[in-house]
């Protein structure tokens, strides 16, 4: 099992997804339907701060599997004691060598085409590095219907991008502070790189191309490449 991250008390992840890119446009990124692309769509994940007292971890998982550990995949993943030390501002979480992420601060996840995904925040309540699910507020996730009593813990803002704002503790349970602002994730999808190897045989291959037309069809024009 991966393990790479969390949260502390609530979450603010900003989402930039371009839509229609090569073909990756977005199917849905809500509550109620999950997330969930029309073709292979693969995410940056760049982390910024987090905010939040609970030392916890975040991730993605199908929504057919939610419940199954081994096919959560961990994005990041807070350091004891969930916050840096010495405490400043509202439990404050910077990624850099000895604070509460270690670097690398950006992974990558792929969303397989037409299947749906949640978000999921585990909390490790008693910062011993293991996830009790017995605990109801051990995780959340970002589809509404998967919270105990279908809580509402995940804002999933539109405009061109997507800004999500989640809160880590059971909002059913009356545990959440509700500032959704203890996790920072900016989210933005990958343009493929054309591989450089390519690149000589294709135009190799252009080159045959312009002068099969060149020669079939207009054997008058001399056409220099």
């Amino acid at each position: 099992m991966k393990k790479t991250i969390a949260v502390c008390l609530g979450v603010l992840i900003y989402v930039s997804i371009s839509q229609g890119r090569l073909g990756y446009a977005t199917e849905t990124f809500d509550n109620v339907n999950g997330i969930q692309f029309e073709n292979d769509t693969t995410a940056k994940f760049s982390l910024l701060t987090t905010n939040g007292k609970l030392m916890s971890y975040f991730g993605v998982v199908p929504e057919a599997d939610y419940l199954d550990l081994s096919e959560r995949t961990y994005l990041f993943n807070e350091n004891f004691p969930g916050y840096d030390l010495p405490k400043t501002g509202d439990w404050l979480g910077t990624c850099a060598p000895g604070k509460t992420l270690t670097p690398p601060c950006d992974t990558f996840f792929t969303f397989e085409g037409g299947i749906k995904y949640t978000l999921f925040i585990e909390n490790d309540l008693n910062r011993n590095g293991i996830f009790e699910p017995a605990l109801f507020e051990s995780v959340v996730f970002s589809t509404d219907a998967l919270n105990v009593g279908a809580a509402f813990q995940m804002q999933l803002l539109t405009g061109g991008s997507w800004f999500v704002n989640a809160e880590d503790r059971l909002v059913a349970l009356g545990g959440a502070d509700n500032d959704f602002n203890d996790f920072q994730v900016h989210v933005e999808t990958v343009i493929p790189e054309f591989p450089e190897q390519a690149i000589i045989p294709l135009f190799a291959l252009l080159s045959f191309i312009v002068f099969r037309v060149r020669n079939k069809s207009f054997p008058h024009l001399r056409i220099s490449v």
